[in-house]
């Protein structure tokens, strides 16, 4: 059996979307946790490969000798609805950010693209619940997903888009780089099922002209674009601080 974690996300619904007759026959098992449990699980040899953010897979050094498993990913460039940015109305400082997981790359993200382009630092706070709920309680609040009722002043991967030119790495398959089995590349491609390269993304606000609507890419398979975005978000993350240091982007099968 081939063990693998992936997070409980939503957004990563769509990479084990065909993992049903594979669970049903015993021949693989499928954890959902948080981000931060799928990087412990693969570090420790629980399970063979977990779906890891560059967070993830930057953490693993020097613990593990982690390797990127070409195939699936989820990357985005440009304008996705991935995740949102919502503030309060009439604010005259902007104290507290809240999201319901702070340890998420993408809330991370969120966190650290407001202070490099806009000079803000929130506090990170967690607190379940929606948009409404969250900024009800506190200044703003970052959310997965578009809210249809509630465009987002700023869209997380555009943010990032617009400071590097680059898409950003969300998900990529991580595994250590001794004793996986032998047909793992296989596995994670089948129990994702026939995924497109990309999806193309477009703002849908009424109030706006045509040329005036927001778009960009999801992404969902590994490339060397990917893979140069995925230094950038490494370098990112250890100027922040969020990492000890900067591992090379290794990939199964070259490195």
């Amino acid at each position: 059996m081939i063990k693998l974690a992936v997070p409980q996300n939503p957004m990563y619904d769509r990479f084990v979307a065909n993992s049903e007759h594979l669970i049903a026959d015993g021949s693989v098992q499928i954890i959902r946790d948080t981000e931060s449990k799928c990087t412990k699980l693969v570090k420790t040899n629980i399970v063979s490969a977990a779906f890891l953010s560059p967070l993830g897979y930057g953490s693993g050094i020097p613990a593990a000798d982690f390797r990127i498993i070409p195939g699936p990913c989820l990357s985005a460039e440009a304008y996705t609805e991935i995740a949102g940015l919502y503030f309060n109305s009439g604010l005259k400082t902007l104290e507290t950010l809240a999201t319901n997981s702070k340890d998420d790359f993408i809330a991370i993200i969120g966190l650290l693209l407001l202070a490099e382009k806009y000079s803000l630092e929130p506090e990170l706070k967690e607190q379940s619940g929606s948009p409404a709920k969250l900024l009800a309680m506190y200044d703003s609040a970052i959310t997965l997903g578009k809210i249809t009722d509630m465009p987002a002043p700023l869209d997380v991967t555009e943010e990032w888009f617009d400071a590097f030119e680059l898409e950003l790495p969300i998900g990529m398959w991580v595994s250590k780089s001794e004793e996986l089995p032998h047909n793992i590349v296989e596995t994670i491609s089948e129990i994702a099922g026939d995924i497109p390269l990309y999806e193309d993304v477009f703002e849908s606000d009424s109030s706006l002209r045509a040329e005036e609507h927001r778009q960009g890419r999801i992404k969902m398979l590994w490339n060397e674009d990917t893979e140069h975005a995925l230094e950038q978000a490494l370098q990112f993350l250890y100027f922040h601080q969020y990492i000890n240091e900067i591992p090379a982007v290794k990939v199964l099968g070259r490195d």
